[in-house]
């Protein structure tokens, strides 16, 4: 698909308006980021082909973003998957 640069945005009109004039979207967006496969290994301390094999395994929950379909896993569904999961302290 070849596109004017002067004209042209890669983004359709309407969603460009909203994503360039929507306040709300941007705060919603800026409070729950969207973390790559190589930023959650980072976070939780593992390897990127864990990370990538839990979302396979359908363990941990993502979207799929761009052509490639790279993965993307919202902070806060992490941050819950891991207060599920975590250990209560053990009462000496």
């Amino acid at each position: 698909m070849r596109l004017d640069k002067s004209t042209a945005s890669p983004v359709p009109g309407r969603l460009a308006a909203l994503m360039r004039g929507n306040a709300e979207i941007r705060a919603a967006l800026a409070a729950d980021p969207l973390l790559s496969s190589r930023e959650l290994s980072i976070l939780c301390g593992v390897g990127i082909q864990s990370v990538q094999r839990w979302a396979r395994e359908g363990r941990l929950p993502y979207l799929q973003a761009g052509r490639q379909g790279r993965l993307r896993f919202r902070l806060s569904a992490v941050k819950q998957l891991l207060q599920e999961h975590e250990h209560p302290q053990a009462n000496d």
